[in-house]
């Protein structure tokens, strides 16, 4: 409870502390820590306790927080293409004329560039243009336009910026040019292997449902997809939809 409640108090301060109150933190983590092991008494050791845990959950918010916010496009960066490696690392939304997946780079992040990515991909002009198919665990080399996220300013608009910065996504990339398969690995990370087997689930769940009209509620309530999803279901729409299923 102490560790949340440091977690917590970041949020009410109007800045990130300053490198020398995380050495000031990290220092009251160590003596508290210390204190614990040496009080006899036990209720100076809950105190102890408490405070060791408050002192280490702020502590991590703060660092979790500065990553984050130094994990962020650089000013040279934006309105760039850059060619990087990257790997597909949640599953694509979209059909063969228009796709966008979230990637990570495969390998050390050149300067300015975040760890991981929203990439859009337009298939080129034509009738007959088609993407390949994407999975996660697939390897790209890709040239991408790369800029900021931004949202649309209307207050009761979705806050599309907020929602990519909880999600670790700190730029959004077009596609620029022809993109080169490297590789393909779906046993890459644990959730690689988790995203490619929902991949798998969804593009079944897809091939058994067909045009069904609530094919992608239930794909949403089978494994949390609602990129299908366009509009949240009225109460009549759900009742029918449950008199349907029964």
């Amino acid at each position: 409870m102490a560790f949340v409640a440091g977690a917590g108090l970041l949020h009410l301060l109007p800045r990130l502390p300053g490198a020398g109150a995380a050495w000031l933190l990290a220092g009251a983590c160590a003596a508290s820590m210390a204190a614990c092991m040496r009080l006899r008494h036990a209720a100076a050791r809950i105190l102890a306790s408490m405070v060791l845990g408050l002192c280490a959950g702020l502590l991590n918010a703060c660092l979790q927080a500065q990553w984050r916010l130094d994990d962020a496009l650089s000013e040279e960066r934006q309105d760039a293409v850059s060619r990087l490696v990257l790997r597909v690392a949640g599953m694509p939304d979209g059909d063969a004329h228009s796709q966008r997946f979230i990637a990570e780079l495969d390998g050390p992040a050149p300067p300015g560039i975040p760890s991981r990515l929203q990439v859009s991909w337009q298939a080129p002009p034509g009738p007959h243009s088609r993407l390949p198919l994407l999975v996660p665990g697939q390897v790209w080399r890709m040239a991408l336009l790369l800029r900021r996220p931004h949202g649309l300013l209307n207050p009761a608009a979705p806050d599309a910026e907020g929602r990519m910065f909880a999600q670790g996504l700190r730029a959004a990339g077009t596609v620029r040019g022809q993109p080169r398969l490297l590789a393909d690995q779906p046993w890459a990370t644990p959730g690689i292997a988790i995203e490619r087997a929902r991949h798998h689930v969804r593009e079944g769940l897809r091939a058994a449902l067909g045009e069904h009209r609530y094919a992608p509620v239930i794909i949403a309530l089978a494994i949390g997809d609602q990129a299908g999803v366009a509009l949240l279901p009225t109460k009549t729409d759900l009742n029918q939809f449950y008199q349907a299923a029964l």
